[in-house]
């Protein structure tokens, strides 16, 4: 009975081997999707890591490119030619060729708002030309409005942040804006990209906040350079720094060779993934730093001495095909959370949901012309409602 039993386990075992061994050459192989995430290790990515380090040990001195240091990543003056982020960048790195008069002084001006607007690619505008997207319509539609657009694909609302530290407090704006796509919840919690978006095909790192004793404390990026990322991710150091108080690490199969493990630890990061669920835990982390970003954002930018710091909500076109039929709770839940919290907002899926049967509203992933009018025309809207600027 016991030598039946030991052949029957044996067998067992080297059955659950093999099926092990052809979903990894059949069903998952090359899959990106799966953890481990943030290894750098598949023999093709390292290639050209190590070709483009090649080339960054190369660059003139100074040479920094869209590289930042500070806040991850930025465009830099000039014309940028790519799938999504085309356009110009002015001299104060904001998107078109209009260059903006400096100002200081916030007092309201007969016939002129200045807006500042910080946010993700929905505020940049990805996918449209530089005088489709909205912070361009608005312009367009009132002739009174200077609206500087300092959205940057792929930000949190941290590095938005940041961004308006940085270069957006300086600029005299009676309105500042900061755009947050409802997918930011995740970014900002976010310290190392490929632990979030597994399917990034090069290292990329962005600072983040920690809530300490209920306040924000930066976790700065720790490379000076590209050159210096790269390095770290050829030498498995870029994982294990960056991992470290990232929300997203963690989603290690167990035991490690195993493709099955690797299936189910996919479907669970998947799943915590979801920002519907993240909206949903007013408790859990990335709530509880998303909302503090935004008071920060508040603070600081009412501290300017502008008389609106507004928050734009952002939804992408499954969220609003999900509004249509009505609200869910979570996101009710958010909006009296911002009443509550004295934030203004704009919650544009209402304009979006308005809006005539058949107009188109979304590209690949982002607002159409059409798309971007409604937003401009809702801000415009928004502030004629203040006779302080109207």
């Amino acid at each position: 009975m016991w030598k039946r039993l030991l052949v029957a386990t044996a067998s067992l075992t080297l059955a659950a081997l093999a099926l092990d061994v052809l979903i990894g050459i059949f069903v998952i192989a090359g899959d990106d999707s799966l953890p481990p995430y943030a290894t750098f290790s598949e023999p093709t990515l390292r290639a050209k890591l190590e070709a483009r380090l090649e080339i960054e040990r190369k660059r003139p001195p100074g040479y920094v490119g869209n590289y930042d240091a500070e806040l991850g990543w930025v465009l830099r003056p000039g014309k940028h030619e790519g799938r999504y982020e085309s356009g110009v960048i002015n001299s104060i790195g904001a998107r078109g060729a209009r260059e903006y008069e400096p100002r200081t002084d916030t007092s309201p001006e007969p016939g002129l708002v200045r807006f500042v607007c910080v946010g993700d690619s929905y505020t940049f505008g990805t996918e449209v030309a530089d005088e489709e997207c909205w912070p361009a319509r608005m312009e367009i539609l009132d002739k009174g409005f200077e609206v500087i657009n300092f959205g940057v694909g792929g930000y949190g609302t941290d590095q938005a942040l940041l961004r308006l530290r940085r270069d957006g407090t300086q600029l005299g704006a009676q309105v500042i804006v900061m755009g947050v796509l409802l997918e930011n919840i995740a970014r900002n919690v976010n310290r190392l990209r490929t632990l979030h978006y597994p399917d990034t095909p090069q290292p990329v790192v962005k600072p983040r906040f920690v809530l300490r004793d209920g306040q924000l404390e930066l976790l700065p990026v720790p490379y000076a350079s590209r050159r210096e990322l790269y390095e770290a991710a050829l030498s498995d150091a870029l994982r294990d720094t960056m991992g470290e108080n990232d929300y997203w690490a963690g989603d290690d199969p167990w035991p490690a060779w195993s493709s099955i493990a690797r299936l189910v630890a996919g479907r669970r990061a998947e799943r915590r993934r979801n920002p519907w669920l993240l909206w949903q835990d007013p408790q859990g982390e990335p709530y509880r730093v998303t909302l503090a970003l935004l008071e920060t954002f508040k603070r600081e930018a009412l501290a300017t001495g502008a008389g609106h710091a507004l928050v734009v909500l952002f939804p992408t076109q499954g969220t609003l095909d999900v509004f249509r039929g009505g609200y869910p709770q979570w996101y009710e839940h958010l909006l009296n959370d911002l009443e509550e919290r004295g934030i203004e907002y704009l919650d544009v899926a209402r304009a979006l949901i308005a809006a005539p049967e058949g107009t188109p509203l979304y590209l690949h992933q982002h607002f159409t012309p059409e798309g971007n009018d409604i937003v401009a025309r809702a801000l415009e809207g928004w502030l004629s409602l203040d006779p302080v600027y109207r």
